[in-house]
């Protein structure tokens, strides 16, 4: 039965313009050394999505954990200023790198940068907040401003300078990997 409405009727090429369906047969030799396009596509396996988030994760599960500690053991690095608001800046300059690189947020649009550096802000006064709880730790809003800074600087040096981004980008096994557009 044929449906007349536009609606519910469907077009159907023509036998010749139909595409066949790739076989899935045994491996060509090319199969086995995949060019570049072939070893992208490889590379991306199931488990990459997961394994993007894998590195805030424990990153901030590590802030999380010294965070909790009652004392913390600093080194001396020889500097005028606080060790303790370089260490802020650093870390959380990190934590909104690796989020800036997961697969929803690597578009380097404005939003994205936006989101990656008010994640890290946001864990950042979590933190804060949750040291009140830790006996010898106190709540300091300077922290919480450095932890912002380090999060914005690392994300506008992230998306600006090509460079550095590369280098982030580095993989051992497959040379650089694939950016995606």
């Amino acid at each position: 039965m044929k449906y007349s409405d536009s609606k519910y009727s469907k077009r159907t090429r023509p036998n010749s313009q139909i595409k066949p369906e790739p076989s899935v047969g045994p491996k060509t030799p090319n199969s086995q050394n995949p060019t570049g396009s072939e070893r992208r596509l490889t590379n991306q396996s199931c488990y990459a999505p997961t394994r993007a988030y894998l590195w805030p994760g424990l990153l901030a599960l590590a802030i999380f954990t010294a965070s909790g500690a009652q004392q913390l053991a600093t080194p001396d690095l020889g500097f005028q200023f606080s060790k303790d608001k370089l260490g802020h800046f650093l870390v959380f300059g990190l934590l909104a790198t690796a989020i800036l690189r997961t697969p929803k947020l690597r578009d380097l649009r404005q939003r994205s940068l936006l989101m990656a550096e008010l994640i890290a802000s946001l864990y950042g006064g979590f933190d804060e907040v949750r040291q009140s709880f830790t006996p010898g730790r106190s709540v300091e809003l300077a922290d919480w401003l450095a932890d912002t800074l380090g999060a914005l600087v690392a994300v506008l040096v992230y998306a600006r300078w090509h460079s550095y981004r590369r280098l982030l980008e580095w993989t051992a096994r497959g040379g650089r990997e694939a950016t995606q557009t």
